[in-house]
C-alpha cells in the first residue's frame, strides 16, 4: 500500500497543472470530485472493466492521472479486501489533494 501513497502524493502534481487549476471550483470541492472519482474509477478496475472502457469516460489529464494508479493495483477477489482497498485509494488521492492546496 505504501506504493499506492507514493503514487498518490505524485498523482498530486497533476493537480496543479494548468488544466486543473482551470476549474471555477472551491479547493475543497475540486478534491472531493478526486475523492469521488477515485472511488468510481478503483471501483470500475476492481470489477473487472477494461482499461480503455475507464480512461474513455474521463477527458481531463487529472482524471486520467488516477485511472493510471487504479490500473496500476492488481484486482482484488476477497470482497473486504476489495472494499478497504477502494476506500484507501479514494482516501489517499483526496488527502493528496488536499495536502496540495493547504497551507501548511
Amino acid at each position: 500500500m505504501k506504493s499506492v501513497f507514493v503514487k498518490a502524493m505524485l498523482m498530486a502534481s497533476v493537480i496543479t497543472s494548468p488544466v486543473a487549476m482551470a476549474y471555477e471550483r472551491s479547493d475543497d470541492e475540486l478534491c472531493f470530485t478526486v475523492y469521488e472519482a477515485s472511488k468510481l474509477i478503483m471501483t470500475k478496475r476492481q470489477a473487472g472493466a477494461p482499461l480503455p472502457e475507464v480512461i474513455r469516460l474521463f477527458s481531463t489529464d487529472l482524471a486520467r492521472g488516477i485511472v493510471f494508479l487504479a490500473y496500476d493495483q492488481p484486482p482484488i477477489s476477497n470482497p473486504e479486501m476489495r472494499d478497504r482497498l477502494i476506500q484507501e485509494f479514494a482516501n489517499l488521492n483526496y488527502q493528496g489533494c488536499l495536502r496540495t492546496f493547504s497551507e501548511f
